[in-house]
């Protein structure tokens, strides 16, 4: 049985794990899309070589996947009326 102090103790670790995957999200989110947002109307796209790539070339698939997460993106950021 889970005493009052074991389960306030739970939901304080839920609150802070909840916070903490918060932060991560919104720093993952702040490196990775305003330079995408950036890079829009340049040559950037044109002059990328898969001989520098440092993590493995960005195939047609992984492109693919980066604009379902935008429009994912897009959705909540619609549903919390983020501007």
């Amino acid at each position: 049985m889970l005493t009052l102090a074991g389960a306030w103790a739970e939901r304080t670790e839920r609150v802070e794990e909840d916070k903490r995957q918060r932060r991560v999200a919104t720093r993952l989110l702040d490196e990775l899309v305003p330079p995408l947002a950036q890079a829009r109307g340049t040559r950037t796209f044109a002059r990328y070589d898969p001989a520098y790539a440092g993590s493995g070339p960005i195939t047609r698939e992984t492109i693919a996947h980066a604009m379902t997460a935008l429009t994912e993106m897009d959705q909540v950021w619609q549903e919390r009326d983020l501007p």
